[in-house]
């Protein structure tokens, strides 16, 4: 079979992954076939474990020390793998732009590209509001533009962040704080805040 994963094949994709910049183009199934290979060589050791048989034992020990190799490689390969996908899932949300080719990457990689570029979209989002010196606010005076409201806090209040984008405490007993209406009504729900 012309996909098979051998011991040369993932030396081949070990140097083309470490030697170039985008991410080498793997079979959608590789993941199956670098199993499949692993119990392979697994299946061959085993087989040959309790035999006194010269040539079988040599096989077990080529198996073995292949084995291991291969699984250094595999974690090198993923490793790549791994740092490509995260710098253009950050590269994507510096620039804002959408990734175009998702083709090289495994369906598990897809995944955990777009998983990382939620996570560093909604930081990015809480940095750009935590960086806007106003964020609704009129210094001045205190007032208080759109829907904020006065509140004193009853209970711990761990961090969170709203809708808005910005993050909101953390606040501790009897402190008081300006909030969204909304959020300053769920949280008198929860018996966490009064409204003064």
């Amino acid at each position: 079979m012309e996909d098979e994963i051998t011991y040369e094949k993932l030396v081949s994709i070990y140097r083309e992954e470490k030697g170039s910049k985008p991410l080498t183009k793997l079979c959608s199934d590789f993941s199956e076939k670098v199993r499949a290979y692993l119990v392979e060589k697994k299946k061959i050791i085993e087989q040959s474990k309790n035999t006194d048989n010269m040539f079988s034992k040599d096989i077990s020990s080529k198996a073995r020390k292949e084995l291991k190799n291969a699984l250094r490689i595999l974690k090198e390969i993923f490793y790549y793998r791994q740092t490509k996908i995260l710098n253009q899932a950050l590269l994507s949300v510096r620039t804002e732009a959408e990734i175009q080719d998702f083709e090289p990457m495994l369906e598990e990689e897809k995944k955990l590209f777009e998983n990382i570029y939620d996570l560093l979209y909604k930081n990015m989002k809480v940095l750009t509001s935590v960086l806007n010196k106003n964020n609704g606010i009129k210094e001045e005076g205190k007032v208080l533009k759109g829907n904020m409201v006065k509140v004193r806090v009853i209970e711990k209040i761990i961090p969170f962040v709203w809708e808005d984008g910005r993050v909101y405490g953390p606040y501790k007993k009897n402190e008081e704080a300006q909030l969204p209406k909304k959020v300053a009504e769920i949280l008198k729900q929860d018996n966490k805040v009064i409204i003064i």
